[in-house]
C-alpha cells in the first residue's frame, strides 16, 4: 500500500469540528481487510491520532485534524503506520498461505 495523494480541505467539517481540517489520503489500492484491521490497531496502539478521526473510505484515508495540530506531523505518522501495516499485513497473509 503506497500513499498516491495528500488532499486538504477547509471547506469540508463537520459541524463539532468547525475549525479544523479535512485531510484525504489516497491509497494505492482498497485495502484488505486484514490490512485495515491492523491499521486501525496500529492508530490506536502507537499514536496521536484518535479513533474517531480516521476513516476508510474505499482507496482513502479521511482524517479530521484540529486547527492547531501540525498536519504534516499526522501525514508523517500516518505514512509510517502505512509502512507497519504493509510489513505486519504482508506477514499474516503470507502466514495464512502457508497454512493452505
Amino acid at each position: 500500500m503506497k500513499i498516491r495523494y495528500v488532499c486538504i480541505s477547509n471547506d469540508e467539517v463537520r459541524k463539532e469540528m468547525a475549525r479544523g481540517h479535512i485531510v484525504r489520503v489516497g491509497l494505492s489500492q482498497v485495502p484488505s481487510e486484514i490490512w485495515q484491521k491492523y491499521f486501525f490497531f496500529k492508530c490506536r496502539r502507537g499514536t496521536s491520532i484518535r479513533k474517531n478521526s480516521i476513516k476508510i473510505m474505499g482507496d482513502e484515508l479521511r482524517l479530521i485534524i484540529e486547527r492547531e495540530k501540525n498536519i504534516q506531523d499526522y501525514i508523517e505518522t500516518i505514512k509510517t503506520v502505512i509502512g507497519e501495516t504493509n510489513e505486519n499485513a504482508n506477514r499474516a497473509t503470507q502466514r495464512a498461505v502457508t497454512l493452505i
